[in-house]
């Protein structure tokens, strides 16, 4: 969960979110199905990833009010 290459290969994107949660032990693989319940409980307690979270939905909600214009006529 915690890609080096990533963080290498997105040293100062401000479009790319991490959002890590702390665990007691090792981290669960990501194809261990059983594991979710208890990854959505860390999620759902984690105070610090509401700032991140927060940042992330008005970003995406920003992005909704993009457009371009088709064609510039000056009169």
């Amino acid at each position: 969960m915690r890609d080096k290459k990533i963080r290498q290969a997105f040293p100062n994107q401000s479009r790319y979110h991490r959002l890590d949660v702390e665990f007691d032990q090792a981290e669960p693989r990501l194809d261990d199905t059983k594991t979710l319940s208890e990854l959505k409980s860390k999620v759902q307690v984690d105070d610090s990833l509401s700032t991140a979270i927060d940042s992330i939905a008005r970003r995406m909600l920003a992005s909704l009010f993009y457009f371009e214009l088709e064609s510039y006529q000056r009169k």
